[in-house]
């Protein structure tokens, strides 16, 4: 769909789309055990082509899951009482799309428009028992918008939501926002912050008062820093505030990744942006009573390097982190956890828990947990070599009152992209991923239920 289309709705969209969600030939139906655990995976998306999906749960354990075919952003919902629905041609896009929901169980989708060189934002809401809205182009696509780089979304309990994204504007990079209100819609674009030189895409995360904080890398050649800024109701977007700095251009490709407990709090975390660095891998922790702490390192000694970190905060004060840990030899997922009153506590690894059991490749780590504090890691392994490399996906159960369960996989065939899993408030989860070589990849599902899977 095109600019002069930007008013059409996802709901007439979805009469052309082929197929629903599941209902290909290949797709497995959901079981419904009676014991906790995984189902059975499932097939969501209908064309030949689908990959970098994206999932988000609503407290209720209604899900929408995302996708990209390479010309159109996809999405599937699901709800717990009947499995996935019908899929939807959302709009014209070939990167992953994002979607959260705030606490009445109503999305909001963001995507990018427009070809390499000339991008835009656009969104779109959907209503229960509605559906979609009309789509909103937050950034038009335009050649003055380029280099851009984002964007990212945040949505609260309540529904107000913001959207933050990279833009260079007279030589300088510089981190844009726009604020949504249920009632007002969305807000002419802000400036939230600038970086310096070189600078990566922005993460926007925020808490149930109407606070907002957001993250990014920057570099001017010869130093790189972790940079943040809040954004308070009644005052506005504060001083941008230099968190942590290395020597040396760094690396923007993979930004600092946030997360906000309920209680405000926040955690941030980041890879070192340089070798002479003590750490691979760094955190800092943010409350309202003392700001900003100063950042730690959050892995064993002696590794090698640490990549891709992500981050969940719980509703307790407490976080869990996971990422890709490479000792010399091979990759492996590593977590840690934050314990309020304890803090950071020691690093363990997830995906072997003997010290003869050796995987060759794991990677693409991704964590998410509920208010209570368990969550859920999940990330692709290598099982096979020869002859033909196959990869599966495994996830790993954390729970309070027990720790990491053993990673399982949760795939039954050759996984080829990173997953990604939500939590909702009982502790269901839904995990979502490749599975096949492109062009022939397509987009799978499978649930974790508490009392039954689906």
């Amino acid at each position: 769909m095109r600019a002069r289309a930007w008013t059409a709705t996802l709901a007439s969209i979805a009469a052309a789309l082929v197929g629903t969600c599941g209902g290909g030939p290949s797709s497995v139906p959901s079981p419904s055990p009676a014991e906790p655990g995984w189902g059975v995976p499932q097939r969501l998306a209908p064309e030949t082509t689908a990959l970098l999906p994206a999932v988000a749960v609503d407290a209720s354990g209604n899900a929408l899951a995302m996708w990209t075919d390479l010309t159109h952003a996809r999405a599937c919902h699901f709800t717990p009482s009947s499995g996935w629905g019908a899929a939807e041609s959302v709009d014209a896009t070939e990167e992953q799309p994002k979607a959260a929901f705030d606490g009445q169980g109503r999305a909001i989708a963001l995507w990018t428009t427009g070809p390499v060189r000339v991008r835009g934002l656009s969104t779109a809401r959907y209503e229960p028992g509605i559906g979609w809205g009309p789509i909103v182009p937050l950034v038009p696509p335009s050649l003055s918008s380029w280099p851009f780089l984002g964007g990212d979304l945040f949505v609260r309990a309540y529904g107000s939501a913001a959207v933050v994204w990279r833009q260079m504007v007279g030589g300088q990079h510089r981190m844009w926002a726009r604020r949504f209100d249920p009632l007002a819609g969305w807000a002419p674009p802000e400036l939230a912050g600038e970086g310096q030189g070189n600078a990566s895409a922005a993460r926007i995360s925020g808490d149930g008062e109407g606070a907002l904080i957001v993250v990014w890398h920057s570099s001017d050649g010869a130093t790189a820093d972790v940079r943040t800024v809040r954004f308070e109701p009644g005052s506005g977007w504060g001083t941008v505030q230099v968190l942590h700095s290395s020597p040396g251009r760094g690396d923007q490709s993979h930004p600092p990744e946030i997360a906000v407990s309920s209680d405000g709090s926040a955690f941030l975390v980041w890879p070192a942006m340089s070798a002479g660095e003590a750490s691979p891998l760094w955190a800092a922790r943010y409350s309202r009573a003392s700001g900003w702490e100063a950042p730690q390192s959050i892995t064993v000694a002696g590794v090698r390097r640490a990549v891709l970190p992500f981050v969940a905060a719980d509703g307790s004060g407490g976080a869990i982190a996971v990422w890709n840990q490479d000792d010399g030899n091979n990759l492996q997922i590593w977590s840690n956890r934050y314990s309020l009153g304890r803090g950071w506590l020691a690093a363990g690894r997830l995906d072997s828990l003997a010290p003869t059991d050796v995987v060759p490749n794991v990677e693409n780590a991704r964590v998410a947990g509920d208010a209570r504090g368990n969550g859920f890691a999940v990330w692709t392994q290598l099982t096979q070599s020869s002859p033909l490399a196959l990869y599966r996906t495994y996830a790993a159960r954390f729970r309070l009152d027990g720790g990491w369960s053993a990673g399982q996989p949760i795939d039954s065939d050759n996984a080829t992209g990173p997953g990604e899993i939500a939590v909702d408030a009982a502790g269901n989860a839904i995990a979502v991923w490749t599975r096949g070589p492109y062009p022939e990849s397509q987009v799978w599902a499978n649930r974790y239920s508490v009392t039954s899977a689906r």
